[in-house]
């Protein structure tokens, strides 16, 4: 049981500075420049237009998702209910928020000023891949929220999910990327 615990945490903590460092990385973009290190925030118009846009969509969408369309097949494959009673908004709101400005950060490293549906299709998968199944069989190892069923129809889910709202962070990226002559 140690054994499990130890490997759990350093696991957890691996994962962790992985997200952190990948984030950071899509979030300043270091570069030289005329003999000078300039740190560029991501900040930038196009990536406040792409967060906006993806964070409405993962909220109305996951809204929909988990709200209500799978809603009574998960509660068939929970195994243990650790949900609360009436959710926190301004929580699931913020992280959603948050959540759609790194992925849209990390898109705009990724596309590379190649901008298109697909572009961020594929990046959302490998998020939906990596969170949905990466992590969600990882959990399904660790606890005993969901059975199996469960976790591999949310990796479904997460793919689709997560492609759907990079494919609307691109299309945004590319609406109001710069014209070139």
């Amino acid at each position: 049981m140690k054994l499990i615990a130890i490997i759990f945490i350093t696991h957890s903590i691996s994962a962790i500075w992985k997200i952190t460092f990948f984030y950071s990385y899509g979030i300043f973009d270091y570069f030289y420049n005329n003999n000078q290190l300039k740190t560029k925030l991501m900040f930038t118009k196009q990536n406040l237009l792409a967060s906006l846009a993806g964070f409405l969509v993962m909220f109305l969408l996951g809204y929909a998702i988990w709200g209500f369309a799978t809603e009574d097949f998960f509660a068939a494959h929970t195994l243990k209910n650790f949900m609360k009673e009436t959710p926190d908004m301004l929580f699931i709101a913020l992280g959603n928020l948050i959540g759609a400005f790194a992925l849209s950060s990390i898109y705009g490293k990724w596309a590379r000023g190649v901008h298109s549906a697909k572009e961020g299709f594929q990046l959302g998968i490998w998020v939906g891949v990596f969170t949905g199944f990466g992590m969600g069989l990882l959990n399904y190892g660790v606890s005993g929220l969901m059975d199996l069923t469960g976790y591999i129809a949310e990796g479904v889910i997460e793919i689709i999910f997560y492609g759907i709202i990079g494919a609307v962070i691109a299309m945004v990226y590319k609406a109001t990327a710069k014209k070139s002559d």
